[in-house]
């Protein structure tokens, strides 16, 4: 009898595997994918021996018990191992592991890279949902290498991905004190499940935004802007469908302006620290996105 075949992973889930491999070919050492949920990711890398040592976490015990049987039901039960826990707590990262943290928003992210100590050549595909603004600004911030980055379509709206490998956290360092600069204890696993994570997150994310230039605010506004732009770019000849650039243009600016007002409504108490008022900073974002994506797109050939 022969074994069951994995089913093609989902479009974003390929996409994570692909920026993966064109940063470092496989085989690998260890992979681990946080968040697995039906665990269809590590069971596609058992099932192409992508690794040698494959992993799947999840918080919750729902989740947890799809993938095992998923995992029976494609016969890998033997070659993917799943674990219960928050993050990465109760699996810290060895050199060499390639980790896929995809479905989640960018605080929670943040939240979980945090807490462990990272190797330095360790490589961390990032898909979040939302929040990747502040996800960006913080990584960068931190001296984190950016390594790769995509776009893929999603279920609701079109998906970054991001390959990050990530420097050596001195044994002190918080988010809080990659933040502000200020000296602070570690953020421990044990402060993470007794304090409100959701507090937590609300107040790095204003330490965050608070310390940024508007050009930095703006730079990296822009960066999302050029980077779905090129997506764009490519997928429609790949669609076989006609580019009109000026059509195209007028609908993505659209769009992309609507994006960055709803993003203002909920960030406005964040940004006292710039001096600049609610209607000075939407007019510049906006104008900022027009420009970006209007340069972008008139420049393809």
């Amino acid at each position: 009898m022969s074994k069951p075949t994995v089913p093609p992973l989902p479009a974003r889930l390929a996409a994570a595997v692909s920026l993966m491999q064109a940063a470092a070919p496989p085989p690998w050492r260890r992979a681990v994918d946080v968040a697995t949920d039906h665990a269809l990711l590590p069971s596609w890398l058992a099932g192409h021996n992508l690794a040698a040592d494959i992993w799947g976490l999840d918080l919750r015990s729902g989740p947890l018990e799809r993938a095992k049987a998923n995992l029976a039901r494609f016969a890998l039960s033997d070659r993917v191992h799943l674990d219960q826990g928050d993050g990465l707590d109760s699996l810290p990262p060895l050199p060499g592991d390639r980790i896929f943290i995809t479905g989640l928003g960018g605080l929670e992210i943040i939240d979980i890279i945090f807490r462990p100590r990272w190797p330095e050549d360790c490589l961390l595909l990032l898909q979040p949902m939302k929040s990747w603004t502040e996800l960006n600004l913080l990584l960068t911030q931190l001296g984190w290498q950016l390594r790769g980055a995509a776009l893929t379509p999603g279920p609701y709206r079109i998906l970054p991905l991001q390959l990050w490998q990530p420097l050596a956290l001195q044994p002190d360092l918080t988010v809080t004190k990659a933040v502000s600069g200020a000296v602070m204890e570690r953020h421990t696993v044990a402060e993470s499940a007794s304090a409100d994570k959701q507090l937590w997150r609300q107040q790095v994310c204003r330490q965050l935004f608070a310390s940024q230039s508007t050009e930095r605010l703006l730079s990296t506004c822009a960066d999302s802007v050029w980077l779905t732009a090129d997506y764009l770019h490519r997928q429609m000849p790949l669609n076989r469908t006609d580019f009109c650039k000026e059509s195209e243009l007028q609908r993505y600016q659209q769009e992309l302006v609507q994006d960055w007002r709803c993003k203002l409504k909920s960030r406005r108490v964040l940004f006292p620290a710039l001096g600049l008022n609610d209607q000075l900073l939407e007019q510049q974002l906006a104008g900022a996105v027009l420009a970006a994506a209007k340069a972008r797109l008139t420049s393809m050939p």
